[in-house]
């Protein structure tokens, strides 16, 4: 009705601010919003005195290893500029020289080993536990949709939203199969780049990596919940998600359609799945995928560990 709207997505029973401040946002209808961000906490709260010779390892071949892929980058910009003038490209090629010599370095010097050597029955816990863990992951992935929620807050009137009582801010997010340069393991693991940090699984431990430095965290110290979210998706509904109802986006306080608004169309309430990781020096990751079935198949790998 002659209100004016902010720029916003909406996905789900959480409704998605398109908005890159985490601060108070005034909505349509004038309520507070008030988000917080779902993040761990700082680097140093992983760095522990029994692993500090290790983890310095890995700072290292991370600190070479991001020189390198900025000297790399500069040197494609400089390249872009020199492609509108007549003169040789003699600093980009230089750049490109510096960058290749850093990554040799990184491979040749740098690469950590990370070597496990089992036995198949003095060990046979660790060996059957981290099956189960690679397994879990696995399936968890194997959904069509998987986001990390970054933040979210709540509405203090929930029925004028398709009934959403709750806002996120999430990103698409999936595996990556390839350690840096400057990291190898015999082993299986799970390699997750997240918006603020990156987590590595592995048979004993979880590297924790934020920016250029590492961390360190032991299974012990994690704790793993599960949940399911009803989601009221507008966007494209993926093809696994289970579609429990259907809502408008917006409505009235009694559920109807809010016939104020033109564009207000009929959406999905899906059923989603949710995982997330805390501990208590302060690992804070939370996750979500399209099929709701994925977690219960991850508990059942798990036992209720990571």
């Amino acid at each position: 009705m002659g209100t004016r709207k902010r720029k916003r997505k909406r996905i789900g029973k959480l409704f998605q601010i398109d908005s890159r401040t985490l601060k108070q946002i005034q909505n349509t209808n004038n309520e507070v919003l008030s988000q917080h961000v779902i993040r761990s906490a700082g680097i140093k709260n992983f760095r522990s005195a029994d692993e500090l010779d290790f983890i310095k390892s890995l700072d290292k071949g991370s600190v070479v290893d991001t020189i390198s892929n900025f000297l790399f980058l500069f040197a494609i910009i400089l390249l872009f500029f020199y492609a509108f003038s007549n003169t040789f490209p003699i600093v980009s090629i230089l750049f490109i020289v510096i960058s290749v010599i850093f990554k040799i370095f990184v491979w040749l010097k740098l690469k950590v080993f990370i070597y496990y050597k089992f036995d198949s029955k003095l060990d046979a816990p660790i060996i059957k536990e981290h099956e189960q863990r690679i397994e879990a992951w696995k399936k968890f992935f194997s959904s069509k949709k998987v986001w990390q929620i970054n933040s979210q807050g709540t509405f203090s009137r929930s029925k004028v939203h398709g009934g959403a009582s709750t806002a996120v801010v999430r990103s698409k997010i999936k595996p990556k199969r390839r350690l840096p340069p400057y990291l190898k393991t015999n082993e299986n693991f799970i390699y997750l780049k997240l918006r603020s940090q990156t987590l590595i699984f592995l048979p004993d431990k979880i590297l924790i990596k934020k920016i250029i430095r590492y961390g360190v965290l032991s299974y012990d110290e994690v704790k793993i919940f599960t949940n399911k979210t009803r989601f009221v998706e507008d966007l494209i509904v993926p093809r696994d998600a289970y579609v429990v109802s259907k809502t408008w986006k917006y409505v009235n306080k009694n559920g109807t359609r809010d016939k104020r608004f033109n564009n207000n169309y009929e959406v999905s309430v899906c059923l989603y799945g949710d995982v997330t990781l805390t501990s208590a020096n302060g690992l804070n990751v939370m996750l979500e995928c399209s099929d709701y079935k994925n977690i219960d198949s991850f508990r059942q790998y798990t036992y209720g560990k990571v």
